[in-house]
């Protein structure tokens, strides 16, 4: 193929080469236009095709993995270094005695490869050829005479005018002729492209592989009216008829005044840090600008493969290379013409529990995607970085009810290796599977150098994010001399009142001056209280509402019968007697609501939850406690603390969090720092900067 459209000629180029002998060649004692092959071989009956840059080639006609094997397609490619003119060329295949020349001119419609068949190139019958399969072209026998004659038709197009305005109607007409009177089924396709630079871009189809059953004259009478969204510029109405292997084709050009070229849509990453850990979330800023585009419908999505997929969705499904159905995509609708949008996309590294990625510089895209096709790819580097102990659970303590209070069912879960090395010095530690509100933690430091050692270490318990202890209470330090061991014991004692009924951790700290960021071992351990408290809790908060409506419905549940579930809203507050599931109609208006769930007796409060819901009349979205809020003021570099109610959120962790609504009866508590893997759903940043035509 020496004109691709799926992409550059630099990338998407290739020759095929097919072994029709008995024996296996080695292509190393060959060349092609004087540069050398790798020592490989092709093997007898065997498609070969060498592409000037595999990598892209198996981007564009394989499965887009980084690697070329049998899930892309059953032959081989190897990379070769060539280049195929569009005007014509010769190419030349030679070892030290023999020398193989073949030349062909330009007679492929742009995409199509050429297939040389009985001693003539002819464009392949299949769009895009067939690379690593037999060719398509064909002679016809006449049965009469027993001799072989090729089949000609001819196609000649005209149109009624060479300059057109937007909203008019072009009128194609032409003939196809039957040069030898065989009659013969053919298939016309008719096309509108446009030049961009130097080449022509095929985007309208009139008729696309149209049967006719061709034994004489057939008349061509097609109209075309010409949309309101074309870019002023020269464009051209091909008609290629293909028939038996080979087509023939007719074209015709006109000038359209239409809209100001305002160029090709792009995409810009605007920000990105330079790593993160393994199993933690982070957010890649970029710009879209549509220019002379309308989309109906956009969908972006970052991910990381290379040199492994180390990406995840929100299921902990890995992101691959077609991931515009996922539900990290950011979707966006009625994106017009002269608009920049900029978003924060969301990105979730796998958590790498076992251990089985590297750390170091993984390659990534971010991509655009409208209606599944691919328009723009962007690519990008981060690092990935030690992994994210809390992001890997492990089943621990279950709870069974046993009267009027909770008993721990006890799991003995798996033990973590207890032993390391950290600055030469070897610890060793030792906890407690089963602990209560006082617990020991012992370490065992032995240093076998002949330098005295510095360490700071300190452990506390926790629960996913919430720590049930002071973090450095009990902090330490600690001086060994030159060959000494030493046993420590950290105190540790839990201060919360009230304790979740999740999994739970100790964690240990080690930090010496010598090492930049701190030694951590967690491991896990069970829980040996009963919480009575540990069922009035508000089980769920949620809305299924996707479209916007003036009201929805709310959703909540919890398990004490005998409490008040009270729903705050800014307009008034709703009280309902606490079930399983409890269902709140509210009022919904554009821009953020905001509402304030408490599971309350008589006299005491004892849970409390948040659910925002942004609504504009293209949807709704709900976002759960976790979320920050934050306001985007001018630019998207220029964040402040507003007064008073925002309307853009984001899961970026950037300056002073904002309250946009506080309830008279409940303080907001602080918002967590950082999202907690596939249980949140990132906000987007999103806001338009209208261009008026520029």
């Amino acid at each position: 193929m020496y004109n691709p459209d799926a992409c550059s000629d630099t990338y998407c180029e290739w020759i095929e080469l097919y072994n029709n002998g008995s024996f296996s060649v080695n292509l190393s004692a060959w060349k092609i236009d004087d540069n050398p092959f790798d020592d490989i071989n092709i093997t007898p009956y065997e498609y070969m095709v060498i592409a000037r840059n595999k990598e892209k080639y198996e981007e564009f006609f394989g499965n887009n993995d980084s690697i070329w094997n049998g899930s892309d397609k059953n032959y081989s490619v190897v990379d070769g270094s060539f280049t195929l003119k569009n005007s014509g060329d010769t190419i030349s295949l030679s070892n030290e005695t023999d020398s193989y020349n073949v030349t062909y001119t330009n007679i492929a419609t742009p995409g199509n490869s050429i297939e040389l068949v009985s001693g003539t190139w002819i464009e392949s019958f299949e769009l895009g050829g067939t690379p690593g399969r037999k060719n398509t072209g064909i002679i016809v026998e006449d049965n009469e005479t027993n001799t072989s004659q090729e089949v000609k038709l001819d196609v000649d197009i005209d149109i009624s005018s060479e300059n057109l305005s937007l909203g008019e109607t072009l009128n194609i007409t032409g003939k196809i002729t039957n040069l030898v009177l065989i009659e013969t089924n053919a298939n016309l396709t008719i096309k509108i492209a446009k030049k961009i630079g130097s080449s022509w871009k095929y985007k309208w189809f009139i008729i696309e592989n149209y049967p006719m059953n061709i034994s004489n004259i057939t008349t061509i009478n097609y109209n075309w009216t010409l949309p309101n969204d074309l870019i002023k510029g020269d464009y051209k109405v091909l008609a290629t008829l293909k028939y038996l292997g080979t087509n023939t084709r007719s074209d015709q050009k006109f000038f359209v005044n239409g809209l100001d070229d305002l160029g090709e849509h792009n995409l810009t990453i605007i920000s990105i840090p330079n790593s993160i850990r393994f199993g933690d979330f982070t957010t890649i800023f970029v710009k879209f600008d549509s220019n002379n585009y309308d989309f109906e419908a956009l969908s972006f999505v970052p991910y990381l493969y290379s040199p492994r997929w180390a990406t995840i969705d929100l299921d902990d499904n890995t992101l691959r290379t077609r991931p515009y159905e996922t539900n990290v995509a950011v979707n966006l609708e009625n994106i017009s013409r002269g608009t920049t949008t900029y978003l924060s996309l969301p990105l979730f590294s796998k958590r790498n529990c076992d251990s089985d990625f590297d750390s170091g510089n993984y390659k990534g895209k971010v991509r655009v995607y409208a209606f599944g096709e691919d328009i723009i790819t962007e690519g990008f580097e981060i690092k990935l970085i030690d992994t994210n102990d809390a992001m890997c659970p492990k089943t621990i303590t279950k709870y069974k009810s046993s009267g009027s209070s909770d008993s721990p069912i006890v799991v003995n879960p798996k033990q973590e290796k207890n032993s390391f090395t950290h600055d030469e010095v070897k610890f060793i530690i030792q906890t407690s599977e089963n602990i209560s509100r006082e617990f020991e933690v012992k370490v065992k430091l032995e240093n076998p150098t002949v330098d005295n050692k510095e360490f700071e270490m300190w452990s506390y318990i926790y629960s996913g994010s919430l720590a049930l202890m002071k973090r450095e209470e009990n902090k330490e330090k600690i001086v060994l001399n030159s060959k000494q061991t030493k046993e420590i014991t950290l105190n540790n004692k839990i201060t919360r009142d009230e304790i979740p009924v999740k999994d739970y951790k100790i964690m240990v700290k080690i930090k010496s001056p010598n090492r930049e960021s701190a030694k951590t071992y967690s491991t896990p351990v069970n829980l040996m209280i009963s919480e009575s408290k540990a069922k009035n809790k508000i089980k769920s908060f949620y809305t299924r509402a996707k479209k916007f409506n003036d009201k929805i419905n709310l959703y909540a549940g919890c398990a004490e019968n005998n409490m008040d579930l009270v729903l705050e809203t800014s307009k008034k507050a709703i009280k309902k007697s606490c079930d399983k599931t409890v269902s709140f109609e509210v009022e919904i208006e554009d821009g953020p609501n905001l509402f304030f769930l408490s599971l309350s007796d008589n006299k005491t409060t004892h849970d409390t939850r948040k659910l925002l819901v942004l609504a504009n009349k293209t949807g709704l979205t709900s976002y759960s406690d976790s979320f920050k809020i934050y306001d985007i003021i001018n630019t998207y570099s220029n964040i402040k603390e507003p007064n008073g109610k925002t309307n853009l959120i984001t899961g970026q962790a950037v300056n002073k969090p904002v309250t946009i609504y506080e309830s008279s009866n409940i303080k907001l508590k602080k918002l967590i720092k950082y999202l907690l893997s596939s249980l949140f759903v990132v906000g987007i940043i999103m806001f338009i900067v209208r261009r008026n035509g520029e």
